[in-house]
């Protein structure tokens, strides 16, 4: 029994050293690829790189391809001091009487591939002026930014910029992991309970094809980026129950702070707004949580259904062009009066 004992106990001691030397060599990995990554236009915070964010004061020109004899799209982009996208009136206005609204999403609030002026939360602006309503708006999009990293900026840019309102703009793909920047090994096998073991499946995957059949006997659970955006819907992914929750996070957050927040579900460019949409479903799960946990959600799809999204997307790219910024800054900005009025 004591020699039972002993063994058993020898490889545990094994198995937890090993562990412990694996995880120092991913997080060792880890740091050797942020140290070799272009950071280009893009400021990584050196205690959280995930969080990152555009460096402040940039001005360049982007070159997008477009279809086969058709010159490149050239648009050019600016930031202000604070990293946001360049607005002629910066910084805001912190009076009582303007009412800043407060915008959080990815490259589609950034406003890739449309000039400056044209993304919708400077659209929404426009229009709530137009209105007769005092707008300022902070466009705080950053390309490539998912709902957990806009949860995690949000304490900071609610306390920095005290809004009436605050819009997250929700993609199709915003449940996915990073891509921009190497992602730490602690979010990678955040859902693994040994990284040596998740790394170790592979060997023994084709270890089982060898000995038993073709099915593999132990599934993937690290985080990884997947290209087709209903997977992390399915039941059994972690992804679309941490954005939910990144969601709630941010809606106690900001009604603890007397902040109005809409979600405005935004619809995915490159697909036609008909039966054929593919990818309703998550429209549906981001509108169903709203309904059960107390967010405003304003689903932008049925609003523009029948309408020809070819029109509305830059060819090549799949961002939505001026025309599109412009029919969602309308619609978004109606909600938002809407909202202001209640």
């Amino acid at each position: 029994m004591l020699r039972v004992l002993l063994l058993v106990g020898s490889a545990g001691v094994s198995l937890g050293v090993s562990e412990l030397i694996w995880r120092g060599v991913a997080e060792a990995d880890y740091r050797t690829q942020l140290q070799q990554f272009d950071q280009g236009h893009i400021a990584s915070k050196p205690d959280e790189p995930w969080l990152y964010e555009l460096n402040p004061n940039l001005d360049y020109k982007e070159k997008i391809p477009q279809p086969e004899g058709h010159p490149p799209l050239e648009v050019r982009y600016r930031t202000n001091a604070a990293g946001f996208r360049h607005h002629e009136a910066w910084p805001p206005r912190m009076d009582d009487q303007a009412v800043r609204i407060l915008f959080l999403g990815d490259s589609y609030t950034f406003g890739c591939a449309v000039e400056e002026g044209e993304a919708y939360p400077f659209r929404v602006e426009a229009e709530l002026r137009c209105r007769g309503v005092d707008a300022v708006v902070i466009n705080t999009g950053v390309t490539g930014y998912n709902t957990e990293q806009e949860a995690a900026r949000l304490p900071s840019l609610l306390e920095r910029y005290r809004p009436r309102v605050c819009v997250i703009g929700y993609v199709v793909n915003d449940a996915e992991p990073i891509v921009i920047v190497p992602l730490p090994p602690r979010e990678v096998y955040r859902h693994c309970g040994s990284m040596l073991f998740e790394d170790s499946k592979a060997a023994l995957n084709w270890l089982a094809r060898l000995l038993v059949d073709d099915r593999p006997l132990f599934a993937n659970d690290k985080l990884q980026d997947n290209p087709d955006d209903l997977a992390g819907y399915l039941p059994g992914s972690p992804k679309w129950p941490a954005a939910r929750a990144a969601l709630v996070a941010m809606h106690r957050l900001c009604h603890a702070r007397g902040v109005l927040m809409l979600v405005a579900m935004l619809p995915d460019f490159t697909r036609a707004f008909d039966d054929t949409y593919a990818v309703a479903t998550i429209h549906e799960r981001v509108a169903a949580a709203g309904a059960a946990e107390g967010f405003r959600v304003l689903d932008i799809l049925p609003l523009v259904r029948g309408l020809d999204s070819r029109k509305m997307c830059v060819p090549a790219d799949g961002h939505p062009n001026a025309e599109g910024q412009r029919l969602l800054g309308e619609l978004i900005a109606q909600r938002v009066k809407e909202l202001l009025g209640d």
